[in-house]
């Protein structure tokens, strides 16, 4: 296929979806869409960030990946690697982790899992930023907030008569531009 002028083989398709999914018994056809829709939703968030100038940082990176705390972890690692009962991250095994990862000690297919985890985690990242310049964007006055509130609430009372025109004669009314 191709997405935004950029192939994708049916490797790298298979690989992604493998990495998103693993072995996921789901129907096959929403984990190929899921799979498709990963691959939008990137060159969209990709092409948006370039133009806006936006990117992640090593520190920030960093920081999203083993933080100095749980708060800063990216919502995906606490998703990924959290106990599965508390949501919670255990810092000690990321640490190890991190350790692992720049000690080369992960390699084949497990370094290349965690190399899809870091770029959806920079990605979530750009999405979040463009989220919140998108948010700031978009600002209304309160007098602005108010006024269209009180034309929405506002109520009148009315009484109409209804009158048929052929009640009415042709003499009685006088024609003008």
């Amino acid at each position: 296929g191709e997405i935004a002028g950029k192939d994708i083989s049916i490797t790298d398709f298979q690989r992604r979806q493998e990495q998103l999914y693993g072995q996921a018994s789901a129907d096959p056809f929403s984990v190929r869409e899921g799979t498709w829709q990963f691959y939008v939703r990137e060159a969209i968030i990709q092409k948006e960030a370039a133009a806006l100038g936006l990117g992640v940082s090593e520190d920030e990176l960093n920081e999203l990946l083993y933080g100095p705390n749980p708060q800063t972890v990216s919502p995906i690692i606490r998703q990924q690697l959290g106990d599965p009962q508390t949501g919670q991250i255990d810092m000690t095994r990321l640490a190890n982790i991190r350790q692992a990862v720049e000690g080369g000690q992960i390699v084949g297919a497990e370094l290349a899992s965690w190399k899809s985890l870091v770029e959806q985690v920079k990605l979530d990242r750009l999405e979040s930023k463009i989220n919140t310049i998108a948010a700031a964007a978009v600002y209304t006055p309160s007098w602005m907030a108010e006024m269209d509130h009180n034309e929405k609430n506002q109520k009148a009372d009315f009484r109409f008569v209804s009158v048929p025109y052929a009640t009415i004669e042709d003499k009685e009314v006088e024609v003008t531009d």
